[in-house]
């Protein structure tokens, strides 16, 4: 995830092409009420928080929104447990590969020994 980013920056990241028919497609930006009501929920969580900017009279700039500390665990947390559940998918479909396999190989072996039959 980016360092710091604000509403309309995830406007334009999540945005979409236009639907204008034959005309010259345009870009459009999603809308920010949405992104505001999420933003609000994760920084009542706890998960994001402000980022502002020091000016050189004291004045504070806001400059957007970055995770905080807990926001990198939680994130880094549901990552890991992701990546395990995926490695267990995949160890599961390679057995099952694999299993499938020995049946075919075992299937025509069986073919061969009664076409062999046969021809005796």
């Amino acid at each position: 995830m980016r360092k710091k980013v604000g509403v309309n920056g995830m406007r334009k990241h999540y945005s979409t092409g236009a639907r204008r028919g034959t005309r010259k497609p345009h870009g459009r930006a999603v809308a920010g009420k949405n992104i505001r009501y999420c933003i609000n929920q994760l920084a009542t969580a706890g998960i994001i928080a402000s980022v502002n900017l020091q000016g050189d009279d004291g004045s504070s700039i806001p400059v957007g929104k970055a995770l905080t500390k807990k926001g990198t665990t939680d994130m880094d947390r549901i990552a890991s447990a992701l990546i395990k559940e995926a490695n267990k998918l995949r160890a599961e479909e390679d057995l099952e590969q694999k299993l499938r396999r020995e049946q075919a190989a075992e299937a025509v072996a069986v073919a061969a020994a009664e076409a062999e039959a046969k021809r005796q």
